[in-house]
Order: C-alpha cells, then structure tokens, then sequence
C-alpha cells in the first residue's frame, strides 16, 4: 500500500526535468558517436569496413570537411528527441513498475511490459524529430544543415508522413530493446544483491553501471538492424518498403550490412546506459526520499 501510494505521489513537473537533465547530459557526451553512426549507415563511406578501421575513417572525413563542429550536427534536435522519448519510458517505469513482492518471473513478465509500452509511446511521440536529426547528422548533407530548412524542405518534399519515415523500422528496434534491456537490467540489479552484502545495489553506482551497461550490450546484438534500416529509411527523400530495403542489404552487402555502424552505437549505449542508471536511481532516491517526508 505504501509503495503504491508513493508511486501516486510522483510529481510529473519532477519527472519532466529529471528527463529533460538526463537527456541534455547524455546528448552533449555521446552526440559525436551518434553523428558516427548515422554518417557511416548513410553514406556507405566505410561499408567495406564496419569495426574500428571504418569508425576512424568516417571520423577523420568528418573532420576534414567540417572540423570538430561536424560532430555536434543535430545536437538540439537530439536533446528534444531524447527528452520525449525518456519522459515516455522513465515516467512509464517509475509509474508502473511492479512490487517487490511479485515473483521474480512475474516482475520479468511485467517489466518487458511495461518497458515496452512506454518506449513505444515514445519513439511514436519522437519519431518526427529524430527524421530531422537524422538527416541533419549526415555528412554532406547541408541542405538540411540548419532546423528551421530541415522541417521546411521535408514538408514540402515529402509531406506529413516525411515526419514519420521509418517509424515501423524504429519501433521494431526500440520496443525490443526497451523490453530486453530493462527486464535483463532488472534481473542483473535483483541478482546482484548477493553480492552487496545487504545493501540496495540501486544506491551502489559501480553496481547499477555494469548492470546498466552489460544489458545494453545483448539487447544492441538482437535489435540493431533494425536500427540500420531506420537510418537509411529516414535518410531517404523518397518511400522504402522495410521488407524490400531488407532484401537489398543481404543480396548487395550480406549480413555485415546489417550491422554497419553498430560500433559507434555499441560504444554510445554501453556508456549512455551505465550514466543513465545511475543518474536516475539516484534522482529517483532523492524523488522517494522527499515523498516520504511529504
């Protein structure tokens, strides 16, 4: 009843700007490896190479032509898609997230819900803004350099469903990867409570990064082609069927084109989830602690 009551209490003002720090946080370190990513997939410039050679040679083309700016391309927009999208999930999970007294496969059933859901009204809600990011982060693409160009030049050229390009493509990655990530989090949080010899491993940050990370790392390896056919799909000016975009990667690149930029991400997540964990058990701690005295 108690913990119940506390969750009713939860201020959504509170959760909005413990979204909006996170999401500017995590946006300003990481916008380099997002810009890595993207460039790498639309560009094609080091298909041939995916692992670290491919990452230092679009790296270094980014720099030749633009300098260090060209690895900040779309940072506000990144900052607003993010803010979205974790309002979406942290409020999701925080709101609904089930007993503690549950059953331990219960709790795992109903967190990959709950995790789900929330990312899919997020990535939904988000879905516009990361289609401008997207072509904003390009290399070369400076007709779309600016914000205000960006949103004009897909509204004109592709419409209202321009603002929605590749969001099947981008629900399939992120609904799966919430789900897997947070369930698999979860467990590895509950299980290494062994090891903390009685104390909350969510107040043990060394503790919540590896879980953080290590769970970010198996659910990138299961989702992330489909986060390369949402890049190339939102990439496009023009209408892609997924299936057929699909058949065209395996016929012309193999299964290696699936996972072309994966190491920018794999780095990006592996870093951006530890942070995260730790910023949000520890806002969440701080959240709880001032409901109680309330």
């Amino acid at each position: 009843m108690a913990e119940m009551e506390s969750k009713q209490n939860i201020k959504p003002a509170m959760l909005n700007m413990k979204n909006f720090q996170i999401a500017v946080g995590a946006t300003l370190i990481l916008q380099p490896l997002e810009v890595l990513q993207t460039s790498m997939i639309a560009t094609g410039y080091s298909k041939h190479n995916i692992n670290f050679k491919g990452l230092s040679l679009i790296g270094s083309q980014i720099y030749k032509q633009e300098g260090l700016r060209g690895f900040y391309r779309g940072t506000i927009l990144s900052i607003a898609k993010n803010t979205v999208s974790f309002s979406f999930f942290f409020s999701g999970i925080e709101k609904y997230s089930p007993p503690a007294h549950y059953p331990v496969y219960l709790q795992s059933i109903l967190n990959l819900m709950i995790a789900s859901t929330s990312k899919l009204a997020g990535t939904i809600a988000s879905t516009p803004l990361a289609v401008m990011r997207t072509k904003m982060q390009i290399i070369g693409n400076n007709e779309y350099r600016k914000i205000d160009k960006c949103f004009i030049k897909i509204a004109r050229e592709e419409g209202f469903f321009g603002f929605y390009r590749g969001v099947i493509a981008a629900i399939l990655k992120d609904v799966p990867f919430s789900g897997i990530q947070y369930t698999i989090y979860r467990n590895l949080l509950n299980f290494s409570g062994i090891f903390t010899k009685g104390q909350d491993p969510k107040t043990n940050s060394i503790v919540v990064a590896i879980c953080g990370s290590s769970a970010a790392v198996l659910a990138i390896l299961v989702t992330y082609p489909f986060d390369n056919l949402r890049i190339r799909q939102q990439a496009q000016n023009k209408s892609s069927n997924l299936l057929t975009l699909a058949k065209t990667i395996q016929q012309t690149e193999g299964l290696k084109g699936f996972y072309q930029g994966y190491l920018p991400r794999l780095i990006k997540k592996c870093i951006q989830s530890g942070v995260l964990w730790i910023v949000y058990e520890k806002l969440a701690l701080k959240q709880r602690k001032k409901n109680t005295e309330q």
